[in-house]
């Protein structure tokens, strides 16, 4: 046999193992680290019956929880607990705007987290009055304001 026919061979079947393996297979219970095991314990029995995608996802985040301090693990709880207290429509409304966050270019991105860390740092009564200002404006307005600010970050940029 030629040797381009071997490599063609070679290649194909190659690329047919590929394929029919699972991309990042999901580990199971025996293969998460001690760490892993011990965050997840909860889970033990039924961890193998859990989907793949799920089971990643848990793995993964079980190895950024055990490299969070206590002091990050304490503010991760009580987010968590402020997040289940949420009402549905309310949890829905924020992962809809976080989507439309990671939508948005880096730059803008970039911007809104710099606006936000400076609003952050505001007197409570100036948030307030901002905050009140924003629910009095119309649609239009919100709108208008909204160009604007792209506008001057925009100019900024480009100095």
């Amino acid at each position: 046999m030629n040797k381009k026919l071997c490599n063609a061979l070679a290649g194909a079947l190659l690329g047919f193992i590929v394929l029919t393996q699972p991309l990042l297979a999901a580990p199971t219970w025996e293969e998460l680290s001690a760490g892993q095991q011990e965050i997840l314990k909860s889970l033990e029995k039924k961890w193998d019956t859990l989907p793949e995608e799920r089971r990643e996802k848990m793995a993964r985040g079980a190895e950024r929880w055990a490299g969070l301090s206590a002091e990050q693990r304490k503010q991760a709880r009580k987010r968590f607990k402020r997040w289940n207290k949420l009402p549905e429509d309310k949890r829905k409304r924020v992962k809809e705007r976080y989507l439309k966050f990671l939508s948005l270019p880096e730059a803008e991105r970039k911007q809104l987290r710099k606006k936000y860390r400076w609003f952050k740092q505001l007197p409570p009564e100036r948030k307030k009055r901002i905050r009140q200002r924003w629910k009095n404006m119309t649609p239009e307005e919100r709108q208008a304001f909204r160009k604007r600010l792209r506008e001057r970050a925009a100019n900024r940029s480009n100095r």
